[in-house]
C-alpha cells in the first residue's frame, strides 16, 4: 500500500536536497527506484511507494518501516540517525 501522504509532499529533488542518493535497479522501471542515505550505523531507504525502512549497519538487521507522512517527519529521522 503506498504512503500517499509522503507522495504527496516528497520529490526526487527534495529528497536529493535532504542527502538521500537516487538508486535505480537497472530495470527502466519507476517502480524499482529506491531513495537512500547510508551513514556509519544507519540505512534508510525509501522505495517508490514512499515506504520508509530504517535498518542499523552495525550489527546488521532487518529493515523495520517507519510511519513518516511529512518532510518534517522524514528530518526528524534524519536528525535522529546523525546522532
Amino acid at each position: 500500500m503506498a504512503n500517499t501522504k509522503l507522495l504527496a509532499v516528497i520529490s526526487e529533488e527534495k529528497l536529493n536536497q535532504l542527502g538521500f542518493k537516487t538508486v535505480y535497479d537497472g530495470t527502466q522501471d519507476p517502480r524499482g527506484t529506491t531513495y537512500e542515505i547510508i551513514n556509519t550505523n544507519f540505512w534508510v531507504s525509501i522505495d517508490a511507494w514512499g515506504d520508509v525502512q530504517i535498518a542499523r549497519k552495525n550489527p546488521d538487521t532487518d529493515f523495520l518501516n517507519l510511519k513518516v507522512e511529512t518532510i518534517s517527519d522524514l528530518e526528524r529521522v534524519l536528525d535522529w540517525i546523525a546522532e
